[in-house]
């Protein structure tokens, strides 16, 4: 899938890019070839995204091929400590996302914080990419799923990329409550309907 467009909108955030390789070459690039994150059954799944940061149409045009291994132009090398940074890895519905010890390393930590119907869920990970540039920042959405044909139910959406220091994703999270079992429980039943 390609999603292309104006960032601020897609986003609702522009990027303050400031790169050696963007000032030259008009483009910044990012690619993570196995990014960690759920599908609609709650489900890791590992997939390749492609972030690129251009002026005008420069970078719009053209198409990236991932099969054939197209380097990223200006891809950001930029790492705490010249290293990757170590961040949290973990899903709220493990019982223990906040105090977890599991732990990943590339060039962003990554957190998600899914609320529907009052019910919160968080899933922590890293990442080679952000979509919002190379500076951290995070995006909030509302969000509208209906189960099953059977009910409506509003919820919220806020993504976060950092990079500015070790377990960066980290943040005070209540626990998963029973109520928020049994919806899961709906959706993924079904989702085999």
């Amino acid at each position: 899938m390609i999603v292309r467009g104006c960032q601020r909108r897609l986003t609702g955030i522009s990027a303050n890019i400031r790169n050696e390789s963007f000032a030259t070459a008009q483009s910044f690039c990012e690619y993570d070839k196995d990014f960690a994150r759920l599908n609609s059954g709650g489900e890791i799944v590992y997939i390749k995204s492609l972030v690129e940061f251009c002026n005008g149409d420069s970078c719009n045009s053209r198409i990236k091929d991932f099969a054939s291994g197209e380097k990223c132009v200006g891809q950001n090398t930029d790492r705490l400590d010249n290293a990757g940074i170590s961040c949290f890895d973990c899903i709220s519905t493990n019982g223990n996302c906040f105090s977890s010890r599991e732990a990943c390393s590339k060039k962003y930590c990554f957190k998600s914080n899914v609320d529907i119907h009052g019910v919160p869920s968080v899933y922590k990970t890293c990442a080679d990419f952000s979509p919002y540039g190379p500076n951290a920042a995070c995006g909030h959405s509302t969000l509208t799923i209906v189960p099953g044909d059977m009910a409506k139910l509003d919820g919220s959406l806020t993504q976060c990329f950092c990079n500015d220091k070790h377990y960066c994703n980290s943040a005070s999270v209540r626990s998963i409550s029973a109520f928020a079992m049994i919806i899961l429980g709906i959706v993924s039943v079904f989702r085999f309907v």
